[in-house]
């Protein structure tokens, strides 16, 4: 999902795509790269050709691929800076076709910390998903409350809850196993 008019520029995408696919397809040589631009009802506005895509970006070597071919079911992997488009999120991945491919959504941290804002019960509320380390992982601001990594697959650095400045943050900090 595109969440702004930069991230749509960069993938070139066209007026009304809110969805893009990218795809590679092993099966022949060359490898096939493609993306798939969609609407918000999922009706497909163009199929482009990309064939430098399998040369710059080899999702089976990525851990949620992996991890996903390991186990005979869903995975999730912890938040990291994706390849695409140089954001911080998460991979939700399972295996498909009898386990001879991998299919994986990307899930931007920003949107999840949308989502929660929109959930506010007062004005001054905040609502955060924070991990079992005590890392904020979502929150509606994001992006302030962590540095980004630098390199594909590296972790940011993640804002613990007693790293807040908000007093009853810091009380649960203290709460959780060290």
């Amino acid at each position: 999902r595109f969440t702004d008019e930069n991230e749509r520029a960069m993938f070139a995408a066209p007026a009304g795509c809110v969805y893009v696919v990218q795809s590679i397809e092993q099966a022949q040589a060359p490898p096939r790269g493609r993306y798939l631009f969609l609407d918000a009802r999922l009706n497909p506005l163009r199929i482009e050709e990309q064939p430098g895509y399998p040369g710059r970006f080899d999702p089976r070597q990525r851990p949620w691929y992996l991890k996903a071919r390991a186990v005979d079911g869903p995975v999730k992997t912890a938040p990291y800076l994706f390849f695409s488009n140089r954001r911080v999120g998460m991979t939700l991945a399972a295996p498909a076709a009898k386990g001879q491919a991998v299919v994986g959504a990307d899930i931007l941290l920003e949107t999840l910390g949308d989502s929660l804002a929109r959930q506010k019960v007062t004005p001054r509320s905040q609502a955060l998903l924070a991990n079992a380390r005590g890392e904020i992982i979502v929150h509606e601001d994001i992006a302030r409350l962590m540095q980004r990594a630098i390199e594909p697959q590296q972790a940011p650095n993640l804002l613990r809850l007693g790293q807040t400045g908000q007093p009853v943050l810091d009380h649960l900090q203290a709460l959780m196993p060290a």
